[in-house]
């Protein structure tokens, strides 16, 4: 997951309460930084992920061999997954249910602004 929202998805507070369930093996990693870690991965049965996950592949699951879930603090993941996952019986979740209704209050903020014209009373 990318940097930027790793505090705010996984705050310290949910990563100490993650570690009373689970051993993490690595400080939360990029997508590009999972992949220079070979070791790690292939120790990987969980990863707890959110926006800038990595793609869930053929060639991403040959390096994690142990991977038993996703847990990804996102939305839709369509883009992430490909049938090797289901294939290999990978469990997911993801925070789409948590997402919808901050989603849909944006999106009814944004039309009523635009309705008021909001938008063109910035500029």
């Amino acid at each position: 997951m990318t940097d930027r929202f790793v505090d705010a998805v996984y705050s310290a507070e949910t990563r100490a309460e993650i570690r009373q369930h689970i051993e993490l093996l690595a400080a939360p990693l990029t997508a590009e930084e999972c992949l220079e870690y070979p070791d790690l991965l292939e120790q990987t049965e969980v990863i707890f992920s959110g926006w800038g996950a990595p793609i869930f592949d053929a060639s991403f699951l040959e390096k994690a061999p142990n991977l038993e879930a996703i847990f990804y603090a996102g939305g839709a993941m369509k883009r992430l997954l490909t049938d090797d996952v289901w294939d290999r019986g990978i469990q997911v979740t993801t925070a789409n249910v948590a997402n919808a209704i901050p989603v849909a209050e944006y999106t009814v903020s944004q039309i009523l602004f635009s309705l008021k014209n909001g938008w063109q009373i910035t500029r």
